[in-house]
């Protein structure tokens, strides 16, 4: 993917937080139905931005809306934050030594090969839209079949994201008003399970 949502820290506000991957629909009986498509929770990411920097939003971030607003595309979390749980990077296939890292900008790498530790030397910014990289020795290149994995004192993740307008609703940026009569732009982005 070369269409990387643009790395500009929001203004205003930036969250993120979990929630189930579902649809619900309202059916002509009153009722309900709800259907999981994953057991996974999803991350939804919240980003405000304000609009008295006319040319972030109308020359950047509008720009990358209406051109990727149907796609799946690359965010990179803006919080640098612990990642203790190992997080899958590839599995082995015996002979490549060199991985890119679903993450960025990582400080207090420990790299695995299944569930042992393994030294590994790691390339910063080098990778795929600006990821990180890790390179094995010969001597310890991973072994067909076998897990890669990794865990960081402080990263930015990647995540596969899509535009959201809500739940049953188109995809959407939608102005908010901001303190002093000013006005900002809230962005909705939500992460594609099993990518």
């Amino acid at each position: 993917m070369a269409n990387p949502f643009p790395d500009l820290y929001p203004s205003l506000e930036y969250f993120w937080e979990s929630e189930a991957d579902q649809t619900v629909l309202d059916l002509a009986n009153k009722s309900r139905q709800v259907n999981q498509h994953s057991p996974y929770d999803r991350r939804r990411f919240t980003l405000r931005y304000g609009m008295e920097d006319d040319a972030t939003m109308w020359q950047v971030l509008y720009p990358h809306y209406d051109a990727h607003k149907g796609e799946t595309f690359t965010f990179f979390d803006f919080w640098r934050i612990p990642w203790a749980r190992p997080i899958h990077v590839a599995t082995g296939d015996g002979s490549t030594r060199r991985f890119m890292l679903p993450a960025k900008e990582c400080e207090g790498l420990v790299a695995r090969v299944g569930p042992t530790t393994t030294a590994a030397t790691l390339f910063s910014g080098t990778g795929v839209e600006g990821a990180d990289e890790i390179e094995f020795s010969a001597a310890s290149t991973p072994a067909a079949g076998s897990d890669i994995s990794f865990t960081a004192a402080y990263a930015r993740r990647r995540f596969l994201v899509w535009y959201d307008g809500g739940p049953n609703s188109a995809a959407t940026v939608k102005p908010v008003p901001v303190d002093g009569g000013l006005w900002g732009v809230e962005i909705h982005l939500v992460e594609e399970i099993g990518s």
